[in-house]
């Protein structure tokens, strides 16, 4: 099965998605143009994924199902992955 994800120039099967992101040497060779894919140990550095503490399988997701964005979006997938105290304590609301 291939699809093309619309956001980066490209046709490719989810097996392919998965090597890219688990694997940094195959993230590092399709970064190219507007497409950039961060190593598991980087992202796991980052701020965020230290304050929600998430695991490695739910970074992992979140690159495939985001392509990796920091964003006011990024609290809304968090969530959808069971972490909704760290969301609403982002948020300033109690959880």
């Amino acid at each position: 099965m291939t699809f093309s994800p619309g956001n980066y120039d490209t046709t490719t099967t989810p097996e392919a998605e998965w090597r890219v992101v688990t694997d940094p040497e195959e993230g590092q060779r399709v970064s190219v143009g507007k497409r950039l894919v961060h190593a598991l140990t980087e992202l796991k550095k980052d701020p965020m994924v230290q304050e929600a503490g998430l695991l490695d399988e739910e970074i992992l997701a979140l690159v495939l199902y985001t392509g990796w964005s920091l964003t006011g979006s990024f609290a809304i997938h968090v969530v959808l992955l069971g972490r909704p105290e760290w969301h609403f304590a982002e948020a300033g609301q109690e959880g």
